[in-house]
């Protein structure tokens, strides 16, 4: 920040000091020019004294002179309406918009590699639950694609059929509340604890304030289609649902751009708990895995997932995926070994999009296609 802060203070010096050297030689050629006359005016002084008694000498000289002071006299007035010009500075309406809607300096990342307790054995469910999202003004079902927990355990939906964010307050008893957005949303993350991404049909970047009512604030415009979204350190990782996994900084900044071997529909991002892999949900591939490098490292294939979509951590070394086509949920490790499968079809579940879990409460949320209940099962 720091050295951002220098450079920005650097290039308005040197700009100021353009201008003024600008305008310094403008009042230095002002300045010989008034010299000059001066000196013609001297001339014409001499002139008069050599030409007394000679009266039509005298009146050529007389007009002379005149026509010199009145030249002087404008240069005089053009030198004063230069010393008193107003300057004034127009601070960068664009920086201070951005720093509006700033709400912190950075964030906090934690090395859970040193304490992440690491689970082997396959989760349990406990008890099964489910909640309606359809709100009183959706015009048709809902189609949640993305999803994600707040710090706070609050439940973010990205409905794309009714081109809102939602939010339940608590997925036990939820309360919903929800912000239309400008076009249809793929998917969401948390930014920080007070803001939110989404990414929208459009190729767009939408940020969403979860302060109070949620509100829809600044936008990033993509060159690209954006469907996945996750964020780590600052960075916005983001999929096209075609072949590539694009890395921004929060301005909208392309910082890299990795390609290999992902294809095939990608859709949800989801980091491993040593923060050492990043991977990403194929539909026809299963996972790709890349290193800390975004390079393509290995694909782990599950036979049992037909047609791969959302993932999630539990925080323990474990990964859940689910299966649009196989409506069941799979647990594998995140060295790539399958545990087994926890969600099954006849547990209630039909074509899954997207997978939250919530590791305070063992609890996982699952949203599904077309359809205005979600999944929530408790785990052990």
């Amino acid at each position: 920040m720091e050295t951002l802060l220098k450079s920005l203070k650097k290039e308005s010096l040197k700009e100021i000091e353009k201008q003024f050297r600008q305008k310094k030689l403008q009042s230095e050629e002002e300045k010989k020019g008034a010299e000059d006359e001066l000196a013609i005016l001297k001339q014409a002084e001499e002139g008069l004294v050599k030409a007394e008694g000679n009266r039509a000498q005298q009146f050529v000289s007389l007009k002379s002179a005149q026509n010199i002071i009145a030249q002087t006299e404008e240069m005089s007035r053009s030198l004063r309406s230069t010393n008193d010009a107003n300057i004034s500075f127009a601070p960068d309406s664009a920086i201070r918009n951005f720093l509006l809607n700033c709400k912190t300096l950075g964030s906090v990342n934690h090395d859970v590699a040193t304490r992440m307790q690491q689970r082997k054995a396959l989760y349990a469910i406990m008890a099964t639950r489910e909640f309606n999202i359809k709100m009183q003004n959706d015009a048709t079902s809902c189609l949640v694609h993305g999803s994600c927990l707040t710090e706070d355990g609050a439940l973010l939906m990205a409905d794309f059929s009714n081109n809102s964010l939602k939010r339940a307050n608590n997925v036990t008893n939820p309360v919903l509340d929800h912000c239309k957005l400008p076009d249809h949303p793929y998917s969401v993350c948390c930014v920080s604890k007070h803001e939110a991404a989404v990414t929208l049909r459009n190729n767009t970047i939408q940020f969403v304030s979860l302060v109070g009512q949620m509100t829809p604030t600044r936008q990033i415009k993509l060159d690209h289609n954006c469907f996945g979204v996750a964020y780590k350190r600052d960075r916005l990782y983001i999929t096209d649902n075609n072949k590539a996994l694009y890395i921004y900084d929060m301005t909208g900044n392309l910082l890299q751009k990795s390609s290999q071997n992902i294809s095939g529909n990608n859709r949800h991002i989801v980091f491993s708990d040593t923060g050492s892999e990043t991977f990403v949900t194929c539909t026809d591939k299963g996972l790709v895995i890349l290193d800390v490098d975004a390079k393509h490292t290995n694909t782990y294939t599950v036979p049992e997932l037909l047609v791969t979509t959302g993932a999630c951590s539990d925080g323990h070394g474990n990964l859940f995926l689910c299966g649009y086509s196989s409506s069941n949920v799979i647990q594998i490790g995140q060295d790539g070994n399958k545990i087994g499968e926890i969600v099954k079809p006849l547990n209630g579940l039909k074509n899954p999009q997207s997978l939250c879990f919530d590791h305070r409460t063992s609890t996982l949320v699952v949203t599904q296609s077309n359809s205005d209940i979600v999944k929530v099962f408790d785990l052990q």
